[in-house]
C-alpha cells in the first residue's frame, strides 16, 4: 500500500493521486450507478411536520432509517456522492421542512476527492452554522473512516477531522457521536465485518448506529 499525501501541491503527492482516485472512484461510480435513480432527497408534503432530517451523503443514505425508527416523522436527505458543498447548496430547503433535528454526517467524498481537511472543516462548520441559524438543534456524527486497505492515507484525514469536528461540537453545545471506536480499528480503519466494500455500511454498523442516536431522538 502506497502512502498518500494530502498535499496536492508537492510532486510526491502526483503518483499517488493515480493509483488511489481510480480505484476509489470505481467503487464510487458503481454504488452511484446502483442507487441514484432513487436518490432523489425524499420531501414530504407537510410543512412543520418532521421530527427528523437526516443529511449526509450515501452513507447515511442507505440506512433504512424510516424502518429503524417508525416512531418517529423522518425525511432522509441524504444523496450519494454528496459533498460539503452540495449539503449546502441544498440547506435552504432542508431548513423550509423545520424539523425538530437534523442529524449530520459529511465529508467522506470530499476527503476522497483530496479536498484538505481545513476545508472539508470550514464546509461543515458553514452547514451547522446556517442549520442554528434556521433554528435547527443539530446532532452532529464524526466522519465514519473507511478501510486503510481500501483507501489508505485517508484513514487519517478523516481522524484529522474528527478531532476538529469534535472541538466544534464542543464550542456549538451540540453533541458529537463517534461511532468509529465501535466500527474501526486503529491500524486497518473500517473493519470488514462492517463494510462491503471498505467504505460503505453493513446492516450490523447500521444497527448500531441507530442504537447510538436514539436516545438524542426522542
Amino acid at each position: 500500500m502506497p502512502a498518500f499525501n494530502n498535499d496536492s501541491s508537492t510532486e510526491a503527492s502526483i503518483a499517488p493521486k493515480r493509483w488511489f482516485l481510480p480505484r476509489l472512484a470505481q467503487r464510487i461510480s458503481l454504488v452511484l450507478a446502483l442507487f441514484m435513480t432513487s436518490a432523489i432527497a425524499q420531501t414530504p408534503a407537510g410543512k412543520g411536520q418532521i421530527d427528523v432530517v437526516l443529511i449526509g451523503d450515501s452513507i447515511t443514505w442507505a440506512g433504512k432509517w424510516e424502518s429503524r425508527f417508525p416512531g418517529l416523522r423522518l425525511v432522509n436527505r441524504a444523496v450519494p456522492g454528496y459533498k460539503t458543498t452540495d449539503v449546502l447548496s441544498q440547506l435552504d430547503s432542508t431548513i423550509a421542512l423545520q424539523p425538530k433535528k437534523a442529524v449530520l454526517m459529511i465529508g467522506i467524498n470530499d476527503l476522497l476527492s483530496l479536498a484538505p481537511v481545513d476545508q472539508v472543516y470550514d464546509g461543515i462548520a458553514a452547514i451547522v452554522q446556517r442549520l442554528q441559524a434556521g433554528g435547527i438543534p443539530i446532532i452532529m456524527l464524526a466522519t465514519l473512516e473507511c478501510s486503510r486497505q481500501s483507501c489508505g492515507q485517508a484513514v487519517d484525514w478523516v481522524r484529522e477531522l474528527n478531532r476538529k469536528l469534535k472541538v466544534l461540537a464542543q464550542k456549538e453545545k451540540i453533541p458529537f457521536i463517534d461511532l468509529n471506536p465501535k466500527f474501526t480499528d486503529p491500524d486497518s480503519g473500517l473493519l470488514p465485518k462492517y463494510t462491503w466494500d471498505g467504505l460503505h455500511l453493513s446492516e450490523p454498523a447500521y444497527v448500531i448506529w441507530a442504537d447510538a442516536i436514539r436516545p438524542y431522538l426522542k
